[in-house]
């Protein structure tokens, strides 16, 4: 039985049972698995190690890497133990799990945790069918992700350094999480060590940095320049550098030319910046994962909520997280306002719970409600800024009188919409939140004297006023413009030019108001 040192909390344990101390690679051996314990399942891809099966192990699913190169002297059998024993010990939740190895002659092969997908399919709709749009949330979560992955192996001890780290060695699970894998061209080396690759050139040349083109040494700062490029890949979509096919040609003008991926002129300014120093031609230059991490956090934040007072709100509080309970949002968020601690029939805050809460997944939470960042970024997109100018008046007040006209559903989708207006009355309308556009945070959906249902874009302007384009059957068209920046008193005033007659029944507020009402009569 093992006995603990003095400072229990400093040790972890490996894979085959060993207490060792944080961050240190353990001399022990990997676990061994026999050719007979492995069941094989339909090839699934193929990596640097060879050709990859769907198995099980033990009664485990598992994925089984069969190497190529079967035949090896006895230095090079314990070099591949030795690279195995490591790649054994790395227990972190992005980074994919070696379960251990079969090491039989003519039978060689790796066994790992089986995972569902990769980022590039997800990434790349043509590689995979019933694609889906990602959010800027989910792509930054996966640049996150990889960067707490690589951040680990580089804070091993020994140090790890992948340097093969591309789209397809980004591994993801049932859950969205990604897991680097096959950094089995890793190389270990003491801290403050460089490696010399010389003639081998290891990796794929898409991802790779100037200084392992040319042969130079290279140390944790290639696995940046390789992320600096992953990471507008995840961003863009897009594949890198296809108009390259000379290898030649390719080489000289990432190393001479300092040529990289064109950034996407809506790219954030924050991203942008973040890639540009990734992918930086002199290595010093280049961040380390752990500045990368904080960066990608604040990144999130800049890029979901645009309000600048709501923008300092979350760092302030919440940085590093993507969503929070919501007893502790609005405890903070009425310390923002300057308002008291609300209390639990406090109609203005059981508005914005209503409006702005998802439903908290985690089995253990004391909360049942929690708030989303990107729901908190599209709230102040809505009703922002945090701060108003109508005096006695705030941004709470602005939401609770919109959520009280029959006509406000919220965040319903435009078939939700078209469901709700089918069989209702020539002039039935209802203004619903819009997510797809930034400039265009709410939409009229209505059924006009014609009998059909369309669609009526509500623009916000710089200056916070609202407008929006009217098209006449003469196929004249005028703008109409708010006198302010409150939504209920310009719908009034657009419901004879847009037709808009009846309020839309089914809106999921009106409850919320009829049982303030009944309380308030008790």
């Amino acid at each position: 039985m093992l006995k603990p040192p003095q400072d229990a909390s400093d040790l972890v344990i490996s894979a085959s049972g060993k207490a060792v101390r944080k961050g240190e690679v353990p001399t022990d051996r990997a676990p061994e698995i026999r050719f007979e314990e492995i069941e094989w399942g339909e090839k699934i891809g193929t990596g640097c190690f060879g050709n990859v099966y769907k198995g099980k192990c033990r009664g485990v699913g598992v994925a089984v890497k069969q190497l190529l190169k079967q035949e090896l002297d006895a230095r090079a059998l314990e070099d591949f133990r030795k690279e195995v024993d490591i790649m054994a010990q790395m227990r972190h939740p992005n980074v994919c799990l070696f379960m251990g190895a079969c090491f039989e002659k003519g039978k060689m092969a790796i066994i790992t945790e089986l995972l569902q997908d990769s980022v590039h399919n997800i990434i790349h709709p043509s590689s995979r069918d019933n694609s889906k749009e990602l959010s800027l949330l989910q792509r930054v979560k996966m640049a996150k992700d990889t960067a707490q992955g690589i951040a680990w192996l580089h804070g091993a001890n020994p140090q790890i350094i992948h340097r093969d780290l591309k789209p397809s060695n980004l591994l993801i699970d049932e859950h969205w999480n990604v897991k680097v894998c096959d950094f089995g061209l890793s190389q270990v080396k003491l801290r403050d060590q460089k490696i010399r690759d010389g003639k081998s050139i290891p990796g794929t040349p898409l991802w790779m940095a100037p200084e392992v083109l040319t042969g130079k040494e290279v140390d944790e700062k290639s696995d940046v320049y390789s992320f600096g490029i992953v990471l507008w890949e995840i961003i863009s979509g897009q594949e890198p550098f296809p108009h390259h096919e000379s290898y030649q040609v390719f080489k000289d003008a990432i190393t001479k030319q300092n040529e990289r991926p064109p950034i996407p002129v809506d790219t954030h300014p924050s991203l942008k910046s973040l890639m540009e120093t990734c992918w930086h031609p002199d290595p010093t230059k280049r961040p380390g994962f752990q500045q990368i991490i904080p960066i990608l956090d604040s990144v999130l934040v800049d890029c979901l909520v645009a309000d600048i007072e709501g923008n300092k709100f979350w760092k302030k509080y919440y940085l590093g997280k993507d969503h929070v309970e919501w007893a502790e949002f609005q405890k903070r968020f009425a310390e923002t306002l300057k308002l008291p601690v609300p209390n639990p029939k406090d109609l203005n805050f059981a508005c914005l719970r209503k409006l702005i809460t998802s439903p908290n997944t985690d089995p253990n939470a004391r909360d049942p409600d929690i708030v989303k960042l990107e729901k908190f970024g599209h709230l102040l997109n809505w009703f922002g800024p945090i701060v108003i100018e109508h005096k006695g008046f705030s941004i709470l007040d602005k939401i609770r009188v919109l959520m009280q006209k029959e006509w406000f559903h919220g965040d319903i989708s435009k078939e939700v919409s078209e469901d709700l207006l089918t069989a209702q009355p020539k002039g039935s309308f209802l203004v619903r939140t819009s997510v797809t556009e930034r400039n265009s945070p709410f939409t009229v959906s209505k059924v006009t004297k014609k009998g059909k249902i369309n669609h009526q874009r509500i623009q916000k302007r710089q200056d916070g006023k609202f407008e929006v384009s009217i098209k006449y059957s003469n196929g004249k068209t005028s703008t109409e413009v708010s006198k302010d920046d409150l939504l209920v008193p310009f719908i009034r005033s657009l419901s004879s030019e847009l037709f808009l007659d009846s309020a839309c029944p089914g809106s999921r507020f009106k409850s919320l108001f009829v049982q303030t009402k009944i309380e308030s009569s008790n």
